[in-house]
């Protein structure tokens, strides 16, 4: 039924065009039954595209397209990862498919930032959070997300992850890493399988270790927590067990049984805030920190009580407390 969903848009009753991935066979059978003209992309398979991928740098995955006509395009995306790299080499071929230049397409992507929590790199540096200072920082303008973009003011009050004052997020700086310190990357990766993938994107964006920041909700399936231990230390180098939204239950159950998953490699950490800080400090810089779980999510719901927090800001100023004691 999925699949016949999907299917039907590539019919003349919904599109003219299209675009398909060839590297799996549920697009390699689209490809073949589309009712409307359609362009190929493959990493390995005959297509009208060729996806080459790059050297990882950073947060910064980049890669070659080469098509029809002798057509070379380089071009880059802002997010680590294979799957991001070919939905941004798709995204390129729809753009050029109806006509947009090749070159200027690569860097409309090259621009373009992560989602909020959905693999997103935290830059180092500070900034009012929205919420508390609409103006941003001394009146200068929005203040501005991990990675440029505005921070969503949905929840009231300074974000922090603990109580009292406004705080500091990042902002500037290099989204792709920095030469000085690790790449820290935030994602709301909660489920086992999840957080496998997240770790085995990151992990060619590593040259040392990757470390896992990582906690499970309260009120929800005690039957994952220790599998999303084991998922983060088979994918990690070092896990640190965190709360993550423990609601109505016992924090210190719901860290012990995601510990219990993840063996030897565990260190708890009860406040997620101090965890972040421990990760981010305990890098080296060739090193990357994933921080899993919440995402984009402003608050930790203890026992009802919503206290505001959120990871890329927490981390960000974590990475610049580090860079300025490193001067």
């Amino acid at each position: 039924a999925y699949f016949a969903a999907k299917a039907a848009l590539f019919t003349p009753a919904h599109a003219r065009r299209g675009v398909v991935n060839l590297e799996d066979e549920w697009g390699r059978r689209l490809a073949r039954q589309a009712e409307i003209p359609v362009e190929t992309l493959s990493r390995s398979a005959p297509a009208d595209w060729l996806e080459r991928p790059g050297r990882p740098q950073g947060g910064r995955t980049s890669f070659r397209l080469t098509g029809p006509g002798g057509a070379v395009i380089d071009a880059s995306v802002r997010l680590p990862g294979a799957y991001n790299r070919t939905n941004a080499a798709l995204a390129l071929v729809s753009a050029m498919a109806v006509g947009v230049d090749g070159r200027a397409a690569a860097a409309g992507v090259a621009s373009v930032r992560a989602v909020p929590g959905r693999m997103e790199v935290v830059a180092p540096g500070r900034a009012s959070d929205p919420a508390s200072d609409p103006a941003g920082d001394s009146g200068s303008g929005p203040a501005a997300g991990p990675t440029g973009g505005p921070v969503d003011g949905r929840a009231g009050g300074p974000v922090d992850g603990r109580a009292g004052g406004p705080v500091d997020g990042p902002v500037d700086g290099p989204v792709d890493g920095s030469a000085d310190g690790p790449l820290v990357v935030v994602d709301y990766a909660h489920a086992p399988d999840a957080i496998s993938k997240v770790l085995a994107a990151l992990r060619p964006h590593t040259a040392g270790r990757l470390i896992a920041v990582v906690g499970a909700g309260g009120d929800r399936d005690h039957g994952k927590r220790e599998l999303m231990g084991r998922a983060a230390a088979a994918g990690a180098d070092f896990v640190i067990v965190t709360d993550d939204n423990p609601r109505g239950e016992d924090p210190a159950a719901i860290r012990a049984a995601v510990a219990a998953g993840a063996g030897s490699k565990a260190r708890q950490v009860p406040d997620r805030a101090d965890a972040i800080g421990q990760a981010v400090a305990l890098a080296r810089p060739t090193d990357t920190v994933v921080i899993l779980g919440k995402g984009h999510e402003r608050t930790i719901d203890y026992g009802g009580e919503l206290r505001p927090h959120l990871d890329a800001i927490v981390a960000g100023r974590a990475l610049a407390a580090r860079m300025e004691g490193e001067r």
